[in-house]
């Protein structure tokens, strides 16, 4: 056994969508590591087949020993991706270099597919879904660093691997990244939103307005709302929490599990802007 420094692990879950926002405050580049682009792998051994319900706990922890106290790497690959909805896993802070593939580590973010794509299906049922958040993930990432810079492990020219699998192709990749991208924000000359936002100055009146998503944000500030309608940043704003229909959301989480439109979080109290007209919590 080799005892190595530790990995800086992570272990948290995100659906693509939270992992975007987690993107948006998270710090990708540190001295000595600066991401360029994102390196995809499969981890082949587990395959599919060997992890039913994908990634638990024990298994990422197990994991981890071995690469800390197996291999005595210091790093490892930043991401797994299974085919659970919540199936991206930051596995190591993605600001400190990770270890994944040799000519890449000190320049590549890395991306572990769960599955055997030498052998297993990526095109279909589990399989597919594992490429879909892997995409999902990439794309992010490519995103956030403002690049189109992405490859797989076998081109590591020092590797004899087919990894990430010989059943995947980077033409079919390639496709699932484009298909991952966001589309372009409502333009402004959509129809605006109405909010029923509760205010000594306002009256408690509701205020229509355009509350537009800018580049496909869903958690926006106070100070955010308080713009679209040419308020003062400073405008004391008491919201309230609601859906398409006046009824209370039980959380922030299930507003987004919803597919709510966009949220306001206001010092622990948050509104869900919807089509028509917003009613109160009751």
């Amino acid at each position: 056994m080799v005892e190595g420094m530790a990995i800086p692990f992570v272990g948290r879950r995100f659906t693509p969508e939270a992992f975007r926002l987690h993107l948006r405050q998270a710090h990708l580049a540190s001295p000595g590591w600066n991401p360029v682009g994102v390196t995809l792998h499969h981890t082949a051994n587990p395959s599919l087949s060997m992890r039913p319900a994908g990634f638990t706990q024990a298994h990422l922890q197990n994991l981890r020993h071995y690469y800390e106290n197996t291999l005595g790497w210091s790093g490892a690959p930043h991401l797994f991706v299974d085919d659970r909805e919540d199936g991206i896993i930051v596995f190591q802070r993605l600001d400190r270099r990770g270890v994944h593939a040799v000519e890449f580590n000190s320049r590549f973010l890395g991306i572990e597919v769960l599955g055997d794509y030498d052998r297993e299906d990526p095109r279909s049922g589990r399989g597919l879904a594992c490429w879909h958040n892997a995409a999902q993930a990439a794309e992010a990432l490519l995103d956030r660093i403002g690049t189109n810079r992405w490859n797989f492990h076998r081109d590591d020219k020092s590797t004899r691997k087919t990894c990430p699998g010989r059943l995947v192709s980077k033409s079919w990749v390639e496709g699932l990244i484009l298909e991952a991208r966001r589309p372009e924000p409502t333009p402004r000359t959509s129809p605006g939103w109405r909010i029923k936002i509760m205010s000594g100055q306002m009256g408690g009146e509701e205020w229509p307005g355009p509350v537009i998503l800018e580049g496909g944000r869903n958690l926006v500030r106070r100070k955010d709302v308080a713009a679209v309608f040419g308020w003062p940043a400073i405008l004391g704003l008491t919201v309230v929490q609601v859906d398409s229909s006046g009824a209370g959301w039980v959380s922030l989480a299930d507003a987004a599990r919803g597919r709510a439109r966009i949220a306001v979080d206001a010092e622990a109290r948050s509104v869900v802007l919807t089509k028509g007209h917003a009613k109160p919590l009751s």
